[in-house]
C-alpha cells in the first residue's frame, strides 16, 4: 500500500473494474464495492462503494461511473461482476444498459479454473496474494481494504473426494463477527 508507481509502468495496460454487489438492499446491509485496476495500479475506493441499493440500482450507479470515466478518458476495458447471489440482477441490468461488450460474469462460488482450489473466489484470492507478493503491484492506501485482506481464514478441505484450498466463506466470517470483505472481493 505504500508503493507508488510511475504512470509509464501501467498506462498502456487495460483498465479493469471488479464489482462485488453484496446484499446491500436491506437494513444493516453489507457494502457493495467496485475496484479499479490498471496494470500494477489498484485505485482507491472513493465513490465506489454503496449501501442500500438493489441490483438494478447498483447497475445504474455503476453506469454513471462508466460515463464519468469515459468523459475523463479513463473508461474501463472490462468489468467483472460477481453473479452469485444478488449479483446476477446487477450484471443483467448492466447488459441492458448497453455495456454487454465490456461486462463479464464471474461466479465466485463457481468452479475454479485450477483444480487446486475448491471455488473461484478461493482461486482469485490466491492469485491476488501472488500478485501482491511477486509484482510491483500498488494497492490503495485504504484501512478498510487492509483489514478485509487479512480477515478471512483459509484451509485445505476435502470436497467431492478432492482436497483443495478453500477461503473462509462470508457467512462463516459473519458467524464469528467479522464483516464481509466486499472491497477485497471486488
Amino acid at each position: 500500500m505504500a508503493r507508488d508507481m510511475p504512470a509509464l509502468s501501467y498506462q498502456s495496460d487495460p483498465i479493469i473494474w471488479g464489482v462485488d454487489p453484496s446484499r446491500s438492499g436491506r437494513a444493516g446491509a453489507d457494502e457493495a464495492a467496485m475496484a479499479r485496476r490498471q496494470g500494477v495500479l489498484a485505485r482507491t475506493f472513493g465513490g465506489c462503494t454503496w449501501r442500500g441499493l438493489d441490483g438494478p440500482q447498483l447497475a445504474v450507479a455503476i453506469g454513471k461511473k462508466i460515463l464519468e470515466a469515459e468523459t475523463a478518458g479513463d473508461a474501463p476495458d472490462c468489468i467483472f461482476v460477481d453473479v452469485g447471489g444478488v449479483g446476477a440482477s446487477c450484471y443483467d441490468h448492466l447488459k441492458l444498459l448497453g455495456y454487454d461488450d465490456i461486462v463479464h460474469a464471474v461466479d465466485f462460488g463457481g468452479s475454479a479454473s485450477d483444480k487446486r482450489f475448491l471455488d473461484k473466489r478461493s482461486e482469485m484470492w490466491w492469485e491476488l496474494a501472488e500478485w501482491v507478493h511477486t509484482s510491483t503491484s500498488c494497492l490503495p492506501n485504504d484501512n478498510v481494504l487492509q483489514g478485509e485482506l487479512v480477515a478471512p481464514t483459509c484451509e485445505y478441505k476435502v470436497q467431492n473426494k478432492r482436497t483443495g484450498f478453500k477461503l473462509e466463506s462470508k457467512e462463516r466470517m459473519k458467524d464469528r463477527g467479522v464483516p464481509s470483505p466486499n472491497r477485497a472481493d471486488a
